[in-house]
């Protein structure tokens, strides 16, 4: 079971990549770049010299569909940008998603096995947890994580979705025959699991809190089929926890969330300058952008011009041109790319989460367990996109893209599948 991977070089070089990746993501400062290149620029060697060649590579149609909605998405989005005389740099995201599709060849031609990836996971949980809890006790959250050198949304987004997967991963347990290596992959799962949380929830991101309570129902909803009467207890004692650290003065949780409700209450007296004042101002000046351009959106240079007028006319808090993207993957996709960005990305989120269903519904444990793990990742992507905008930065897209690139690649589906 725990064997590495075939006899292969390249299994064993994409690996490595995807180890990089996980291993220095919270360890290197910027070093969640380095394994996804040398991932990405493998993938388009390999992958164009594999076609070339003419060795297949056995996609379902389901699979099959998926790379076609990450072409749609990508062209649709670089041709809305060509619309619009973007600069280069507003081109980026729609490129990146072009590129994900050989990297996600490559990691379905050459998977990682599933208790890899898991273990992985559990590892940079575990580290960066460490690192995290350190920047917490030594300077606070401050905007960038001093240790981690990370946006502190992103860390805590990043680290608390981690710490899920290395609970989804703890199924996989029963099928290692070593009693020292169960344990020891038992306690790994749920020390990942427990300290993954802990320093998530302490950053007190809105994202990271909204999302517990769905990424508990589908962890529960996971494990129900198995330990019924076990997942119950274990939810309420989870949620019990979860409120005890709510009334805990020194985690500063509920003295957060009152301060929000009061933020809420000063908006509507007109208080702009707060945390939330600045975010509903950017969800209104993006709502006032739809009204003008609501098919395809405004250009870059349209969109700033724009707030400068809103601002002088008071309509608009000017002091949010100080933030790069609006807070919100669903309110930046209608200011950038209008009502046919929207579409764009539903659709995208849809084919991606009938892919990973058709995993989950496999009767093989460890496939199923690779389906959870999309729908995990994208539900939680679609919860921390209300408030922030982890999927338009350049660590909360490559977490993306190597999450469902691996797990997809891990457990490839059988042309049989499509009919069930």
């Amino acid at each position: 079971m725990l064997k590495l991977c075939k006899k292969n070089l390249l299994n064993n070089w994409v690996f490595l990549c995807v180890a990089l990746y996980f291993l220095l993501l919270f360890t290197v400062p910027r070093g969640y770049g380095i394994g996804v290149v040398l991932l990405a620029l493998t993938a388009l060697i390999v992958i164009p010299l594999s076609l070339w060649k003419k060795q297949k590579i056995n996609l379902s149609k389901v699979d099959r569909n998926l790379f076609i909605m990450f072409a749609i998405y990508g062209v649709g989005l670089t041709l809305i940008n060509i619309w619009h005389n973007n600069p280069i740099k507003e081109y980026e995201h729609g490129f990146k998603f072009l590129l994900a599709i050989p990297m996600f060849l490559l990691l379905y031609k050459y998977p990682i096995k599933p208790i890899w990836l898991f273990i992985l996971v559990m590892l940079a949980t575990v580290i960066g947890a460490g690192l995290g809890y350190y920047n917490y006790t030594h300077y606070g959250w401050a905007y960038r994580a001093t240790v981690v050198k990370m946006n502190t949304i992103a860390y805590s987004s990043i680290i608390q979705l981690f710490a899920f997967i290395s609970i989804i991963g703890l199924i996989l347990v029963k099928d290692i025959k070593n009693k020292l290596l169960k344990w020891a992959y038992a306690m790994l799962s749920v020390i990942a699991f427990v300290v993954g949380m802990y320093v998530s929830v302490l950053s007190l991101s809105r994202g990271v809190w909204l999302a517990i309570p769905f990424q508990i129902l589908l962890v529960a909803f996971f494990y129900y089929k198995f330990y019924k009467k076990i997942v119950i207890v274990i939810t309420l004692l989870f949620s019990l926890g979860l409120v005890s650290l709510y009334f805990t003065p020194q985690t500063h949780i509920k003295s957060r969330i009152d301060k929000t409700f009061k933020e809420i209450t000063a908006y509507q007296k007109g208080g702009t300058a707060t945390s939330i004042g600045s975010r509903l101002e950017m969800y209104k000046f993006s709502l006032l952008m739809t009204k003008e351009n609501p098919i395809l959106g405004t250009p870059r240079q349209e969109r700033e011009e724009k707030l400068k007028q809103f601002g002088e006319k008071k309509i608009i808090n000017s002091s949010i041109k100080r933030f790069k993207f609006l807070h919100s993957r669903y309110f930046e996709m209608l200011a950038q790319y209008g009502t046919v960005g929207i579409v764009l990305l539903l659709l995208l989120d849809l084919f991606v989460i009938i892919a990973f269903l058709f995993r989950f519904k496999s009767s093989n444990v460890v496939t199923k367990a690779t389906g959870m793990v999309g729908i995990l990742v994208l539900v939680s992507y679609q919860i921390y996109g209300l408030v922030d905008s982890l999927f338009f930065i350049n660590v909360g897209l490559l977490a993306y893209f190597v999450l469902l690139g691996s797990f997809f690649g891990s457990a490839p589906l059988d042309t049989k599948d499509d009919r069930k």
